[in-house]
């Protein structure tokens, strides 16, 4: 009898966990989120006139934000860069949230546009301090209207 009811609890406690494990990554998959790829973008070194390529995050003639590591609860500077018509992004109100797999949201960014750099349209300096690690979606707004978003890692240091 004893025997019979540890084999039970066993298998009760395996298709608890095993059903606990597919409901995570269920919820993981439903997300469909994947870190946003790597773009190469030119530059000339006015001293020398030579051209070098750097590497950013972003889409390609999109957005594009500096490939500096997210590292959970460390605030560093990242360069935004956005494509498109002049008319459209210089000098508009720009905001980036962020939400993590989780749930968790926040504003990052609540400013305006400036103007060329790296060949990009539009550009703005800030400073990001994601709190958590794991994916992190940042949506990146112009004048209140969704302009697109770009998927991150955060790591711990």
């Amino acid at each position: 009898m004893t025997r019979m009811r540890l084999l039970c609890t066993v298998l009760l406690a395996c298709l608890l966990l095993t059903s606990c494990s597919q409901s995570e990554s269920s919820v993981q998959h439903a997300a469909g989120w994947e870190a946003t790829g790597e773009i190469e973008l030119s530059g000339i070194l006015g001293e020398t006139g030579e051209e070098f390529t750097t590497t950013w995050v972003g889409l390609e003639e999109k957005i594009a934000i500096s490939n500096n590591p997210f590292y959970a609860g460390e605030q560093q500077k990242y360069m935004w860069l956005l494509w498109g018509e002049k008319e459209e992004l210089v000098h508009k109100d720009f905001t980036v949230t962020a939400t993590s797999e989780e749930g968790e949201e926040m504003t990052l960014v609540e400013s305006r546009l400036g103007g060329e750099n790296w060949g990009a349209t539009a550009s703005f300096p800030s400073s990001i301090a994601l709190p958590s690690a794991g994916l992190w979606k940042l949506d990146a707004y112009v004048d209140g209207s969704l302009f697109s978003t770009i998927v991150v890692p955060v790591t711990e240091k």
